[in-house]
């Protein structure tokens, strides 16, 4: 059956660092006049990861306001949106075991601050081009999520 034309489809770029859904994609059709609020709804649904929790970024932006339609948000037929799950402090599984066991990876940056400036540069095409001259090897890591981390 052909899709109407307020039905989109679009591809969410998981990004969960320690999940087992990370780097995942997970392809939804929504209907074009929907909020972000349902569409955050339909990646609960999908994943079970809490809608607090859970931020859009369109061509390395944050996409905000829940209640704008995904039009509105300029979300359009095949767009890949990228989605950073960030951590809940007060999520009842962590608080049954304590997350000391894991050393965090950086001194200075949490995973969710470096995929943020990842997201960014990515959508960024003048900082882009000033990170391709000082760090040539960070431009072109820009696109590998797990590269990007380690340096």
């Amino acid at each position: 059956s052909p899709i109407s034309a307020t039905m989109v489809q679009v591809t969410i770029q998981i990004n969960a660092p320690g999940h087992a859904l990370d780097e995942e994609f997970l392809p939804l059709d929504a209907d074009i006049s929907s909020t972000l609020a349902n569409l955050k709804t339909q990646v609960h649904d999908g994943t079970g990861f809490p809608i607090s929790s859970i931020q859009f970024f369109l061509n390395g932006a944050p996409v905000v306001g829940d209640d704008k339609t995904l039009d509105q948000a300029g979300i359009k037929n095949g767009e890949m949106l990228y989605m950073l799950v960030r951590e809940q402090n007060n999520m009842p599984r962590q608080q049954s075991r304590p997350q000391q066991s894991q050393p965090p990876q950086q001194g200075r940056f949490s995973n969710d601050q470096i995929e943020t400036l990842r997201l960014q540069l990515l959508g960024n095409p003048q900082a882009m081009q000033q990170v391709s001259q000082e760090r040539p090897e960070l431009a072109a890591a820009a696109s590998d999520p797990v590269r990007f981390r380690e340096l």
